[in-house]
């Protein structure tokens, strides 16, 4: 497939094949599911490296995976990545469209979160001086160079805003628990 419509298209036709690690792949993947109406054939791997190797390998047609996991197959030619699952650009793979550029804007969609975390009792104080430190230190040219090299993408928000994401995901993720096992 050449986009995610070509690929969508053929999923509502047939079950297609779809790898995938466990937990947060499976959820988006029944969420996908839900939202597009189709089902895949999901095929869980230990690790997304496997996972996009079959793929390359043509064992199974597709992946779900982290955006920067597979970049030197598809900068090798060896992958095509058709869609993130993103209400925003992905800053790894900027040149692919998002769900919600794409029209499929009102899938609730699980996302991934590195975080720095801390007690629940800590003081206002403290948690506010390690936002600010956090701020600056992903807003450092030479932190952020680091991360670009192994392909993380660095984001910030606040604890309070962190907090109300986490709420709405946990509705989310009770809504489809059993999914979760």
């Amino acid at each position: 497939w050449k986009t995610f419509s070509e690929f969508l298209n053929e999923a509502k036709k047939r079950k297609t094949s779809l790898a995938g690690t466990g937990g947060h792949s499976v959820l988006n993947v029944h969420l996908m599911e839900t939202g597009l109406g189709i089902k895949f054939n999901f095929v869980p791997y230990a690790s997304s490296a496997e996972g996009f190797t079959a793929v390359a390998g043509k064992h199974v047609e597709a992946v779900i995976t982290y955006s920067s996991t597979p970049m030197p197959m598809i900068r090798a030619g060896k992958l095509r990545a058709l869609a993130t699952l993103s209400s925003m650009r992905d800053p790894i793979l900027p040149e692919v469209p998002n769900f919600k550029e794409l029209g499929y804007g009102d899938i609730p969609l699980l996302p991934a979160y590195g975080l720095f975390a801390a007690p629940p009792e800590t003081p206002k104080e403290i948690v506010a001086i390690l936002e600010k430190a956090v701020s600056k230190a992903i807003t450092n040219p030479e932190f952020n160079k680091m991360a670009e090299n192994v392909g993380i993408a660095l984001g910030f928000t606040t604890s309070s805003d962190l907090n109300k994401l986490v709420l709405d995901h946990y509705e989310l993720l009770n809504k489809y628990k059993e999914f979760v096992k």
